[in-house]
């Protein structure tokens, strides 16, 4: 791992935090670098900098996948477009602009398409259990400092049922957590 210093000799302001953990976790469950900051009082190059310099590098190429547009951000993306849609149609039609509403729905119908067409969703809920995937995993990530022996066994498990991706990452956060603690 790179050292704490950074440009001009000036100390990176994550490898000083109390909160380094919690950051570079935040960082490989697929939080926004601009929550991040927002959350942390960092600003968004620092915290870039910070994973290009800084990071353990098994973690770094865990964020870099994370920072790929997955699939439950560009079904949530089509939804609130069919969502917003809906909402511009129904105004137009109170207001009586029949060809506005029909434009409307046109391009709402379109963004359901997708959604049934391209990803197999019939029901928003299968994105509602996305998040709450997502919400689970930041979870059991910040269990590796308190728990890493539950954190490996998972780990194992998941390696076990096919999710190497997941083991993978679970197992980058609890080798940088015994770095950090060394």
């Amino acid at each position: 791992m790179g050292n704490s210093r950074i440009d001009k000799g000036r100390p990176c302001r994550i490898c000083s935090s109390s909160d380094r953990q919690a950051i570079e976790l935040a960082l490989v469950t697929n939080t926004a670098v601009s929550s991040i900051s927002n959350r942390f009082g960092l600003s968004v190059s620092g915290v870039n900098r910070h994973v290009k310099a800084h990071m353990a590098p098994e973690l770094r190429e865990t964020f870099r996948a994370s920072q790929r547009l997955n699939a439950r951000d560009l079904i949530a993306r089509v939804a609130e477009i069919a969502n917003d849609a809906l909402s511009t149609r129904k105004a137009a039609l109170v207001a009586g602009q029949d060809v506005a509403a029909l434009k409307a729905g046109d391009a709402e119908l379109r963004a359901l398409s997708v959604l049934t067409n391209r990803f197999g969703i019939d029901d928003l809920l299968v994105l509602d259990q996305l998040t709450e995937a997502q919400n689970l995993a930041r979870a059991v990530g910040s269990l590796a400092s308190t728990h890493p022996d539950a954190v490996r066994t998972l780990a194992a498990a998941l390696e076990l049922n096919g999710a190497t991706e997941m083991a993978t990452a679970l197992s980058a956060v609890l080798k940088n957590e015994r770095k950090e603690g060394s």
